[in-house]
């Protein structure tokens, strides 16, 4: 098996020498539910070069930026678990050409969450199976063994796509992984060691846990932000922001990106910057538009967001609003339209990113 995934590494490197599309660097991905198809997209940040390259969810690039990942199938909300291919993680070539497939993964359940580790050998997923029982596992790409080492409850399926979160830490090391339940059981921010399988309990009641640089993490308990040394020391409350936070980025540059439900209406959702070094809390504002959902770049000066326009802070038509996948210019404010969406999108889509939720992109 790993002469064949080697020998199709190798067919895709040569066909990349003879289609000057494959270009790295400065793309993003990212799927949209078409009826009840999701379609994966390839798009330049400026909105030009969009297409189409496949059919599939959660997109990613690897950590060498030579390969896309992506689920398959959508996950099943049943009680039953497919084993038909149903939630196998596909490796392919950024034209879409599949190079090898994740397929004991179903056996821990649907994928709601999958990350690669930086080194680019092992990657991670948390799964659920009958609604409400998690696990986290490890993927050897080398060896082809899956490993579990967390268990955890969830409320329900939905709650674990809105409320999960799972993050390697920049060194490759260690995971990070909040379930972000209402269940006593699996709340906890977990700091795991996969090569030792081993887990030490951060928090009892942190959500949204973040790395912030290799040794430090970063997590809310309620509206306050606090900090903790990875080894469980020096930890320390460093803001309360006065108002729920539903969703953050990932840290960049010592800084993150957080999204506040205020007053619990959706027009007033509004995103922050928060500078960790200096514990400055600062507003992104956008005029006539509403972004939500950040995926910040690799470098630090961009994020992708769901978002529509406003006309006078207020919300308008389905066909003025123009929603869709947004990108924004932190330096300049500059807004760009990647993608329109599809006519399709129902009130539970909405209440899914009003919540944080729903933003399927990945930075090249």
């Amino acid at each position: 098996m790993e002469d064949k995934v080697f020998l199709k590494l190798f067919l895709v490197l040569i066909i990349s020498l003879f289609f000057p599309g494959i270009t790295y660097g400065g793309e993003i991905l990212f799927h949209e539910y078409i009826g009840e198809q999701a379609v994966i997209y390839r798009v330049s940040p400026d909105g030009t070069g969009l297409r189409e390259i496949g059919h599939g969810m959660f997109p990613k690039w690897s950590p060498d930026r030579k390969f896309i990942s992506y689920v398959e199938s959508a996950p099943i909300y049943s009680q039953e678990l497919s084993t038909t291919g149903m939630g196998q993680l596909i490796v392919a070539s950024p034209e879409g050409i599949e190079i090898f497939r994740v397929k004991e993964v179903w056996k821990t359940g649907n994928i709601i969450r999958y990350c690669w580790n930086p080194k680019g050998n092992h990657i991670s997923f948390a799964t659920i199976r009958e609604r409400h029982y998690g696990a986290v596992s490890v993927y050897d790409i080398k060896t082809e063994r899956m490993k579990t080492l967390h268990k955890f409850v969830c409320k329900d399926l939905d709650e674990a796509f809105i409320a999960t979160t799972l993050e390697w830490s920049p060194d490759g090391e260690y995971l990070l992984f909040s379930s972000g339940s209402l269940f006593s059981k699996g709340q906890d921010t977990v700091l795991i060691n996969p090569k030792k399988g081993t887990t030490k309990m951060l928090s009892y009641m942190g959500t949204l846990p973040r790395f912030a640089g290799k040794d430090k993490v970063i997590f809310l308990v309620g509206s306050e932000i606090s900090i903790i040394h990875k080894d469980g020391s020096d930890k320390r409350r460093m803001l309360d922001l006065k108002s729920p936070v539903v969703n953050s980025s990932r840290v960049v540059n010592n800084k993150i990106i957080l999204q506040f439900l205020e007053k619990g209406m959706p027009e007033k959702a509004k995103l922050y910057l928060f500078d960790i070094a200096s514990i400055r809390l600062q507003e992104i504002k956008v005029k006539n538009y509403l972004l939500l959902c950040p995926t910040i770049s690799p470098d630090g000066e961009r994020f992708t967001a769901i978002g529509l326009k406003l006309k006078n802070g207020e919300l308008v038509s389905e066909e003025e609003a123009e929603p869709g996948y947004y990108v924004l210019n932190l330096n300049t404010k500059e807004v760009t339209l990647l993608k329109r969406f599809e006519p399709d999108k129902n009130e539970g889509f909405w209440f899914g990113v009003y919540l944080g939720y729903g933003n399927h992109t990945s930075w090249r």
